[in-house]
This record gives structure tokens, C-alpha cells and sequence, in this order.
């Protein structure tokens, strides 16, 4: 089955792929096309980096890996410890992220 064009591209996936690779948000891509959020992110799913995103989360990893080996306790359960405390006690992320946004 042929593509159709959309939005001055050749197709649905390219328009989301173009909008997203200039900044636009999923959920504002996914409003313009009249489609829903999930559509999109299969449209932009391989446009995505996955190899920054591995890097962060390899770096993110071995930023925790002091304090892990302290407490004796792998790198994936003091993450999970450490996200269970901050959500159970909203004020700690106003204090960590200082946004203004819980005032």
C-alpha cells in the first residue's frame, strides 16, 4: 500500500520525523495530525538516539556506583530506593530540582 503525503511530505512518518527533529513535542505533533500520541512515537521511534541514551544511562550508572558499593546494594535497587523516597515526599523535589515549581 502506497504512502499518502501529508503536510507538504511524503508521508504521515516523515512529516512526525521532520516536526520532532526540529524540537516539536509528541503530544503537539500527535494534535496537528489528528492522531494519537502513540502513533507518533512509532513514526519517531528509530529517529530517536538510542546510542546517547545508552550513554547516558551508562554514565548516570556509574555516577551511583560509589554510594551503591557503600551500602552494599547493586546500582539498580539504590536508584529504585532513592526514586520510592523522593516520590513519597514531594518536597524533596522542589529542594533537589530548586524550580519553582511547588510554590
Amino acid at each position: 500500500m502506497p504512502t499518502k503525503p501529508f503536510g507538504g511530505f511524503p508521508s504521515r512518518k516523515a512529516y512526525a520525523r521532520q516536526r520532532y527533529a526540529d524540537g516539536a513535542q509528541p503530544a503537539d505533533i500527535a494534535e496537528e495530525m489528528g492522531i494519537g500520541r502513540g502513533a507518533v512515537y512509532n513514526y519517531i521511534a528509530d529517529k530517536r538516539d538510542g546510542t546517547v541514551r545508552r550513554q547516558q544511562v551508562s554514565e548516570i550508572n556509574e555516577a551511583f556506583v560509589p554510594a551503591a558499593e557503600r551500602r552494599r546494594m547493586t546500582v539498580d535497587t539504590l536508584k529504585r530506593k532513592i526514586l520510592l523516597t523522593i516520590a513519597r515526599e514531594p518536597v524533596l523535589i522542589d529542594n533537589i530540582l530548586d524550580d519553582g515549581a511547588g510554590e
